[in-house]
């Protein structure tokens, strides 16, 4: 019966991960405001400083933005000192927003989605790494969703779409519909296929650089989402 238990406990671990691979806000409207950062990478105090300064946390490090929608653009993690200080600060803040009418969205960036693809190539993700050690923490706390670390890095959704605004690490949207976009992430996402090139290709939108100095991709860009009614991108 344990080894049954053990099962089950894993596929609800796993479902739960999964909840939304894409966060769809079709009202706004509903948030006081809505703010967004981006790369973070483990910079934990900055990034007190900045939440203190906007009012988003207060003293304490608690929530204090009430009906305030905060999207994290990705790459929370890996090359500043403290990534696993920033992934607690997102996970103790999302049910205080929500408990005073706001919400925390964090979304996948290029480098969690590195590190969930190859976990065991320790030079990828260098900083993160010599945290891990320095704080005595078993890589296992991030990758093994028995952990609410590993459990937080699996179920961040790829992008979300906030009234007529996309918002995504990089911003290159693939040439999909949005339908099959949804569909697609959430597929890769239940099986953990963070190697394919939807999350890591060099066109991807956690990976695409300086695309919208191109007029011809932008202007691509621009008609592909103005059809599926989305009015513009923010990207990190």
């Amino acid at each position: 019966m344990k080894t049954v238990f053990s099962l089950i406990l894993l596929l609800v671990f796993n479902v739960a991960a999964r909840a939304e691979s894409v966060v769809e806000i079709t009202n706004p409207s509903a948030y006081r405001q809505v703010l967004a950062l981006s790369d973070v990478h483990g910079m934990m105090t900055p990034l007190v400083r900045l939440l203190t300064g906007a009012h988003v946390i207060d003293g304490a490090r608690k929530w204090a933005a009430d009906r305030t929608l905060l999207l994290v653009l990705g790459d929370s993690i890996d090359k500043g000192p403290d990534s696993l200080d920033v992934l607690d600060l997102w996970m103790a803040l999302g049910p205080q927003a929500e408990a005073a009418g706001g919400r925390v969205v964090v979304l996948l960036g290029n480098h969690e989605a590195e590190f969930l693809a190859s976990p065991d190539d320790d030079e990828k993700a260098d900083a993160l790494y010599d945290e891990l050690k320095r704080k005595k923490v078993a890589l296992k706390e991030l990758t093994d969703v028995q952990y609410p670390r590993a459990r937080f890095l699996h179920g961040l959704p790829v992008a979300a779409r906030v009234g007529s605004r996309l918002f995504c690490h990089a911003g290159l949207f693939p040439k999909l519909s949005w339908k099959s976009f949804v569909a697609r992430a959430a597929l890769l996402l239940q099986k953990d296929d963070y190697e394919n090139d939807f999350f890591i290709g060099g066109d991807s939108l956690l990976e695409a650089k300086d695309w919208w100095s191109d007029d011809d991709v932008r202007k691509d860009l621009e008609d592909r989402l103005s059809a599926e009614g989305i009015g513009g991108v923010v990207f990190g």
